[in-house]
């Protein structure tokens, strides 16, 4: 999920349970994604990382 604060700070959040450390920095590669049986594309995050990255930050 992704929040627009009134001060412009944007926040990016995963619901997901039980992660590993692996999966974690795995979150924001493509198509990767930890929930199966679900409809996602493992997409969401990764477009965030690019988004913020050429915009500027890191």
């Amino acid at each position: 999920m992704v929040s627009l604060h009134g001060d412009g700070k944007i926040i990016f959040t995963n619901s997901a349970k039980d992660l590993s450390l692996v999966m974690v920095e795995r979150l924001f590669d493509r198509f990767y994604t930890v929930e199966d049986g679900r409809s996602s594309t493992g997409l969401g995050l990764s477009i965030a990382k690019t988004l913020t990255e050429r915009m500027g930050d890191t």
